[in-house]
Formats: structure tokens, sequence, C-alpha cells
């Protein structure tokens, strides 16, 4: 896997950083670029591994010319196995960028399309509860009255629901309170500027 969390490059940056990824020296050159890349994803091919680049934020992806250099990407193919699997993670921005005309070709190449919406109550909650235990917390110290209160001021998007979180977690640390209740969500929107999601 290689995982880009910058996309603000130029094409040549691109392929230095996934060159990089597979463990070479990136060349200065283009065209050495290019053949160490496909020579890696060969030898990846041949040993039975799919690798795949991740492109997340990819909405910031600065240029028309690095978008160009993603599509060429997945020209590295071998009949009609592909190389390299590119997965681009955005904002909805990325998906209306996209779809421009001058975006046709890279459009062309899309196997797959996936827009998630908010997530529901419920939806909201378990993701809470799993953050949670995945962080290695022996309780939620969410109430689910804060957690009600999460999903409404958030409006059940991923983003603001880490971000309100997060900030109440940071406030009853702060204060050494072991529940976080709806009145500490409410602050923590307070200091983020958000209101509830109609």
């Amino acid at each position: 896997m290689i995982l880009l969390i910058n996309p603000r490059l130029t094409p040549t940056q691109l392929l230095r950083a996934i060159a990089k990824s597979l463990g070479f020296e990136p060349s200065r050159f283009r065209s050495d670029l290019l053949e160490q890349i496909h020579t890696k994803l060969f030898e990846l091919y041949e040993s039975r591994r799919e690798p795949v680049l991740i492109i997340d934020e990819a909405q910031l992806i600065p240029s028309k010319a690095t978008l160009d250099e993603i599509r060429l990407l997945t020209n590295f193919q071998l009949d009609d196995q592909n190389l390299l699997s590119v997965l681009l993670i955005g904002q909805p921005e990325l998906e209306r960028r996209l779809d421009r005309p001058a975006h046709a070709p890279l459009r062309q190449r899309i196997g797959m399309r996936y827009h998630l919406g908010p997530l529901t109550l419920e939806d909201t909650i378990a993701y809470i509860e799993h953050r949670i235990r995945i962080a290695g917390a022996p309780r939620n110290p969410f109430s689910r009255d804060a957690m009600e209160e999460i999903h409404a001021l958030s409006g059940g998007i991923p983003r603001l629901i880490n971000t309100l979180a997060t900030t109440a977690l940071l406030d009853a640390f702060g204060d050494d309170a072991a529940t976080i209740d709806p009145p500490r969500v409410v602050s923590a929107a307070r200091d983020h500027r958000m209101e509830a999601h109609g």
C-alpha cells in the first residue's frame, strides 16, 4: 500500500513520492521514476501482490497535470490486469472537479465511485464507541445523551463528530471529569462555532 496524505504535489513530486514508498531512492528524471515504479509494480505482480495507491484529501491535488499523471499510472498493466489500483479519497469538491469535461479521460478509468453520506444516530453512536474501544479506553466516557448531542450538532458528518468528540474529551480531561454530558458537547460546538444541523 502506498499512502499519500499530502496530495499538493506536482506530477514529478507525485512520482518521487510513489518511488520512495516503493523503496527506491527517487531519481530526478521523470523517465527514470516511471521505470523504477514500473519495475517494482511488475515485481509485485510476479509475487502475486496487488499494490494500491491511496491518495487522501484528493480534492487538494493542485493541477490537471497531476491528475493526468495519476491517470497515466493506470496504464501500467498486463493485458487486462492492472499493476496498480488507485483510490482517491476526498471531500465533495473532488467529485465536482472530476465531473469537469477536462477530466473525462480520468473519469473513464474510474471503476467505482462511492459517496459517504451523514451517519444516522445509531451509526454515530456505534462510530464513537468503536473509536473509544480502538483507543484502548476501559469504558466509553460519553453518556448516551452526549452522543445524541454530538449527532445533532455534527449532522452525522464523521469529521465533525471527531472534532466535537475530541474537544469534549480534552475539556473533560482538563476538568478531571469521568463522564461527558451534553453541556460539555454544546460547549465544544461553541468553541468551533458549530450549530445543530437541521
